[in-house]
Formats: C-alpha cells, sequence, structure tokens
C-alpha cells in the first residue's frame, strides 16, 4: 500500500500531512468513539465545496460546524503522522504532550484557512480511502481446517 505525503503551510509553518494503511488505526484511537470509514461519508460536502470554482458560489455554500470538525480531524490525524513512521516515536509522544486533543493544535495557529488546503487535504484522504479499502485478492485462499 503506498503512502501518501504532503507539507502544507499553515500560518507560516510547515506541516506535513501523511495518510497510509496505519490511517484508520490511528484515526479510531486518537478519536475514541469515532469511526474513520462512516467519518469518510462526512467528506462529501466537504468534496462538494472543493468543487465549486466560482468564488462567489463558495461564498454562500452551506458549510456547518460539523464539516470543520470533520475536517480539523482529518488534519489532526495526518499531521500527527506525518511526524514519522508509526505512532510511537519520541515525536509522537512529544506532540501529544504540547496538544493533548485537536483544539489545542488548532489554536496553535495564528489562523488556520481551511480553503487553501482542502483540496490537499481531501486528495491525500480520498487517496489512501481507495487504497485502504480496495480486495488485494478477489479470490482469497479458502479457510484453514
Amino acid at each position: 500500500m503506498a503512502k501518501l505525503e504532503k507539507t502544507l503551510t499553515i500560518d507560516g509553518r510547515e506541516i506535513c500531512f501523511r495518510a497510509s494503511g496505519l490511517t484508520p488505526i490511528v484515526y479510531n484511537r486518537l478519536f475514541r468513539g469515532r469511526d474513520y470509514f462512516r467519518d469518510l461519508e462526512l467528506l462529501q460536502n466537504l468534496e462538494a465545496f472543493n468543487d465549486i470554482e466560482e468564488e462567489e458560489e463558495k461564498t454562500s455554500f452551506p458549510l456547518t460546524v460539523d464539516d470543520y470538525d470533520q475536517f480539523m480531524r482529518i488534519c489532526f490525524c495526518m499531521a500527527y503522522q506525518g511526524l514519522g513512521k508509526g505512532v510511537a516515536s519520541p515525536e509522537h509522544k512529544a506532540f501529544l504532550d504540547e496538544y493533548p486533543d485537536m483544539y489545542a493544535w488548532i489554536d496553535s495557529f495564528g489562523s488556520f484557512d481551511m480553503v487553501s488546503i482542502l483540496g490537499d487535504v481531501i486528495e491525500l484522504w480520498a487517496g489512501n480511502a481507495e487504497t485502504v479499502v480496495k480486495t488485494k485478492n478477489a479470490h482469497p485462499a479458502p479457510p484453514v481446517k
């Protein structure tokens, strides 16, 4: 499975966003009570917003607080993964010590321009979703007796 990675600039800070086969597990552990695959469906509204080309239409598009919250969960999860391989490195521990939840992380930015990074984040998320849900073997081996 391919690792998807992109470095984005947010409020002057370079943030590495990563998605991989580990993303569903990391997401579900960071956000207890959430489900990675169900939350994929919530991205439809954000994808529709991202597809709008006219600025005037974007200003009247009905994005909700739930859409924003979902987007921030995605960003937090991918930024966490972007720190390095696995999820138990000293960098990961330091990140969670400094930002115990996504709200502390978001609050560490002077501004967080969702619209400027939306396309890149959705591309990573959607690309990862494709690789996570693809069946590798259409004809699995029979169970061992």
